[in-house]
C-alpha cells in the first residue's frame, strides 16, 4: 500500500515538474514575428519585346529622313512605326483580379507613380485625367465637353533613367540650373513614351456612340474638334454578330478596359460600368536625338485610314502581327518637321511641311487670338503642297515642332504649342530654364517652382 502510494506521489511530482518546465519556456520563448497579410497583386512593368527590332540605330533612321522619294526609306519609317505599335499593344502574361489580360502599355508607370514610387495594382492601372495638353492656356477644368481622359506613361528604361537622375526632383532640377547647364541630362536609347487617349462607351445605358476620325475640312484650314466632324458618329455594341462593319463596330474591335472598382475612380464623363475606349495614341522613342514620333487613332477603315495616315501607312501594317482590336488603328509617323529634313542645328524653316497629329488630340488646335481653348503659339508660314502657308492650326501640325521647346521653368510666353515648323535643337529661350529632352510631361511633373 506504502509503495502505491510514493507511486502515485512521484507520478503527481514528475506531472508538476514537467508543467512548470512548459510554463517557464512558454514565458522565455519569444512570440512569432508578425506577419501582414501578402498584399495585393502588383503589377510589375514589363519590357518592350525584343522581337520588334527595337531599337533601331539613329544612323538607320536618320537616314530614312533624308530622302522622302525613295520607297525604301519610306517603308522603313512606316515599317518601324508598326513594330512599336505591336510591341505596345502585345499581351503580356498578366491579368488582373477580374480577368483583365493587359498589354505591354498597360504595364507602365505614370509620371506620377514614378514620382510617389507608386507600385501598380489593379486600383491604379488606369489613373484617367483630362490630357494636359487639352488645357493648355486655360483650366483643365473648363475642358470637359470632348469626353476625352488617358495618362502619360514611361518604359520601365524611361522609368529607370527617370529615379536614377532625380529627373521629377526639383531640387535636382534647381541644382543643374545654378551649376550653369541649360538642360537635363538625355534618356537612354531605349526609352518610350506613351500618350493614350480614351472615351466612354456604355452599353447598357445607351452611351454607346463616338466620333471617329473621318478626315481634316476638304475646303478650308479651321479648328477640327470631335463635335464638328460631319457623319462621324458610330455605334458600339457587344458583339460581332450585331456589328456590320459600316457604322456599327463590337467592343471587342477596340482596345479597350472596364471603368470599376478593380481599375479606377470615376473621373469627368466616366462612370463605374463604362468601357474606356481607345481612340489614339501619340508614341515617342528616344532612338534618335529628335526622338521618332508616331500616332495611332482608332479608324474604321484602317485598309483605307484618312489623312494625316493613308492606304500607304497601312499597307505596311501587314508586316507585324497584331490582334483584331490592335489591328483596327490607323498611324501616322514624323521623323523629322520638313521634307527634307533639316539638321539638328542651324537649320532652315524650309521644304515641304510635314504634318503629323492625332485628330482627338491637336486637330480642335486654333491660332492665338481666336477663341479657342488651346492656342497655337509661335508660328512661321511654311509650304504645303507648293502652296504657303500659316501652319497655325492643329491640323497643320507636328509634334516634333511642339515638344523640342519643353523646358522648365515656363516662364517665357514663346514656349506655346505652335504649328509645323523648323526648331533648331540649340534655339536659347533666356536663362535659368532648362531643355527637357523633348518632354512636356517632365515640366508638368516637376509643377511650379516651390
Amino acid at each position: 500500500m506504502r509503495k502505491q502510494q510514493n507511486k502515485t506521489f512521484l507520478h503527481l511530482m514528475i506531472l508538476v515538474t514537467t508543467t512548470l518546465g512548459l510554463l517557464v519556456s512558454c514565458k522565455n520563448e519569444k512570440p512569432e514575428p508578425y506577419q501582414a497579410p501578402e498584399p495585393q497583386q502588383k503589377l510589375i512593368p514589363q519590357p518592350f519585346p525584343t522581337t520588334y527590332g527595337f531599337p533601331v540605330s539613329e544612323a538607320t533612321l536618320i537616314g530614312y529622313t533624308q530622302d522622302y522619294t525613295n520607297p525604301k526609306n519610306i517603308e522603313g519609317i512606316y515599317t518601324h512605326a508598326w513594330q512599336i505599335w505591336a510591341g505596345l499593344t502585345q499581351m503580356t502574361d498578366l491579368e488582373t483580379e477580374n480577368g483583365h489580360k493587359i498589354r505591354v502599355f498597360e504595364s507602365w508607370r505614370t509620371p506620377q507613380q514614378i514620382k510617389s514610387e507608386d507600385r501598380i495594382n489593379d486600383k491604379n492601372l488606369f489613373p484617367l485625367t483630362v490630357p494636359h495638353q487639352l488645357g493648355h492656356g486655360v483650366g483643365l477644368d473648363s475642358i470637359n465637353e470632348t469626353q476625352l481622359a488617358g495618362f502619360v506613361k514611361y518604359s520601365p528604361a524611361a522609368e529607370k533613367h527617370v529615379v536614377e537622375q532625380g529627373i521629377f526632383d526639383q531640387k535636382v532640377a534647381k541644382s543643374l540650373i545654378k551649376s550653369g547647364a541649360n538642360q537635363i541630362i538625355g534618356f537612354p536609347v531605349k526609352s518610350i513614351m506613351i500618350k493614350p487617349v480614351f472615351l466612354p462607351v456604355n452599353l447598357a445605358n445607351g452611351k454607346d456612340t463616338i466620333h471617329v476620325w473621318q478626315g481634316p475640312p476638304k475646303d478650308t484650314i479651321r479648328t477640327w474638334d470631335q463635335n464638328d466632324w460631319p457623319n462621324s458618329l458610330i455605334k458600339v455594341v457587344k458583339s460581332k454578330s450585331e456589328a456590320d462593319g459600316k457604322t456599327k463596330f463590337a467592343i471587342s474591335d477596340f482596345i479597350n478596359f472596364k471603368v470599376d472598382k478593380n481599375f479606377t475612380e470615376p473621373f469627368g464623363n466616366f462612370e463605374h460600368g463604362d468601357y474606356a475606349v481607345l481612340v489614339g495614341m501619340h508614341v515617342m522613342t528616344k532612338e534618335t536625338t529628335r526622338w521618332t514620333w508616331q500616332s495611332f487613332w482608332w479608324s474604321q477603315y484602317p485598309d483605307t485610314p484618312h489623312f494625316p495616315s493613308s492606304k500607304l501607312h497601312a499597307s505596311y501594317r501587314s508586316n507585324v502581327t497584331l490582334d483584331d482590336a490592335a489591328s483596327h488603328y490607323a498611324m501616322t509617323a514624323a521623323y523629322s518637321t520638313k521634307i527634307p529634313a533639316q539638321p539638328y542645328i542651324n537649320g532652315q524653316n524650309i521644304g515641304e511641311s510635314l504634318y503629323a497629329y492625332n485628330p482627338y488630340l491637336e486637330a480642335g488646335f486654333g491660332p492665338s487670338g481666336s477663341n479657342n481653348p488651346v492656342l497655337l503659339g509661335e508660328n512661321e508660314s511654311g509650304i504645303y503642297n507648293g502652296k504657303t502657308v500659316q501652319n497655325n492650326y492643329g491640323i497643320q501640325t507636328n509634334c516634333m515642332s511642339c515638344h523640342i521647346q519643353a523646358r522648365w521653368p515656363q516662364n517665357n510666353s514663346s514656349l506655346n504649342y505652335n504649328g509645323n515648323r523648323y526648331v533648331d535643337f540649340q534655339q536659347s529661350y533666356g536663362k535659368d530654364t532648362l531643355q527637357l529632352d523633348f518632354l512636356w510631361s517632365v515640366n508638368a511633373t516637376l509643377g511650379s517652382i516651390k
